[in-house]
This record gives structure tokens, sequence and C-alpha cells, in this order.
């Protein structure tokens, strides 16, 4: 019988160590959406950590009512889409980890920086051991036109009229914090 493996410690990052973490993005609206992630290759900060996107974009469907999935799905169960090459063993970048009816999730490469390096005046302050990492999301969508969307009091505008919209912000995920050596 298999010793089960320990749960992550999420505040034991070993420096110098690949860590790969799974970014699970899920979509609210009624359109597929294509999103496109960036990062800095490295994470600001005294202590820098090499950070990469192994997918960086790819779509998530649309939120469509369940039960359209429950009507529509055969009884037998998605197969997993996983970017583990079975040769090898290893995640192949620009493939997406797993995906879903309104979700995708992708892998993040993060190699935590080294503590000990820090010495004399370039001494920690509190919390500078905590790895966060600020990534650039952007969303790309078409969405049905209405006359009051556009600011017009007439609303007899053509039907099934579609505009590409975009939506981008920063946002900043927490991975946990770097063991000291």
């Amino acid at each position: 019988m298999p010793t089960p493996q320990p749960p992550f410690n999420y505040n034991n990052l070993r420096s110098g160590i690949a860590t790969h973490f799974l970014l699970h993005v899920s979509n609210p609206l009624f359109d597929p959406i294509q999103v496109t992630l960036a990062t800095s290759s490295t994470t600001p900060g005294k202590v820098q950590s090499r950070v990469t996107i192994l997918c960086p974009q790819f779509e998530v469907g649309a939120n469509t009512d369940v039960w359209d999935d429950a009507l529509a799905s055969s009884p037998a169960p998605m197969p997993r889409r996983s970017t583990i090459n079975a040769e090898t063993g290893q995640i192949e970048a620009g493939k997406i980890w797993d995906k879903g009816r309104n979700w995708t999730s992708v892998a993040i490469e993060v190699i935590p920086g080294f503590l000990s390096e820090l010495g004399g005046e370039d001494e920690l302050d509190e919390d500078e051991d905590l790895l966060e990492i600020p990534i650039f999301v952007r969303l790309e969508f078409e969405a049905d036109v209405n006359a009051e969307e556009r600011g017009l009091g007439d609303s007899r505008g053509s039907k099934g009229e579609r505009e590409k919209r975009e939506e981008a912000f920063w946002t900043v995920v927490g991975a946990g914090r770097i063991a000291s050596a």
C-alpha cells in the first residue's frame, strides 16, 4: 500500500526548486472568452523568483444552463485534457491543464528566489519572503449589442448584432512563503 503524501505546505516553498501551481479561470458570462495572461519573468522585490505561465493564451467556454449540459452530454465522463506528457511525465508548455463547461485551468511554474543571498544592509522586512505574482489579465469576448448600451433611445436596432469587447486588469496571486535555508 503506497504511503500517503503529506499535504503541500505553502509556507515552506524551497528556493531554487521548481514548483507548479494551477491557475483556475472560470467564466460567469453567457459568451465564451479568450484569456491572455502576462507576467514579468521575475517577481518584484528583494527576493526575485522566476515565473513562467506555461499556457498564456486560452479560451474559457460560456456559462450555460447546467440542465443544457445534463441533457446534451453523454453518460460517459469527459476525458481530462492534461498537459502531462504520458511518455516523459513532464508538463507541456502551451497546453491547458484541464477544461470544463465554463472553466479552464493552466499551469504556472515558479522557482522561488534565494533568501540567503541577501545580507548586511539588505535585511528582509516583514513579509518580503512572501511569493506574490503580479499577473496582467486580458479578456476578449463578443456580446450582443442593444440600443440602451449605445445610448440610443430607439431600440429598433438590428437583431443579433454583436460587438467585440475587452476587459483588462492587474491582479496579484499569493503563492506562499519562501522557506529560510
